[in-house]
């Protein structure tokens, strides 16, 4: 969630100031402004992922969770590239000032937002129910530090 912490605070700050307010407010008070307005990340988290690759792996081990943390952020970003279909972001700015349009689009329902959402929570529940199945087949011992 933190590539998209911004929207997040802004539909925060959008919700104080209005009860409703619908998809095209948001897209206007919030997402036409600041960080939404420009580039991806995308050059910036593979830039980074290709210097934690060229490391040591002793090197790696000492930044495993700033390393999950890019894998998972690059995750987020192709995510988001494959579910714009006519809002997304250029990619690789700045070498590039073209942008993906996806077939799908994640909010757009005539790009199939309501099917994308039903099978993004579906993945998402069937995620988190594993996980609690997994802890109550194994659980962990309480370890004290």
């Amino acid at each position: 969630m933190l590539p998209d912490l911004s929207s997040t605070v802004g539909a925060v700050w959008l919700a104080g100031r209005r009860r409703r307010f619908n998809r095209g407010e948001l897209d206007e008070e919030v997402c036409a402004r600041g960080s939404f307005a420009g580039p991806d990340a995308a050059i910036l988290v593979g830039g980074l992922l290709v210097t934690f690759w060229t490391c040591t792996s002793r090197e790696r081990k000492r930044y495993k969770l700033l390393l999950a943390f890019l894998v998972v952020w690059a995750g987020h970003v192709l995510a988001d590239e494959l579910t714009h279909a006519e809002d997304g972001r250029p990619v690789l700015w700045p070498l590039s000032e073209r942008r993906l349009c996806s077939p799908i689009s994640y909010w757009d329902r005539s790009h199939h937002a309501r099917s994308f959402a039903v099978v993004e929570h579906g993945v998402l529940l069937l995620i988190v129910a594993r996980a609690i199945l997994r802890q109550v087949r194994e659980p962990r011992p309480f370890r004290r530090r």
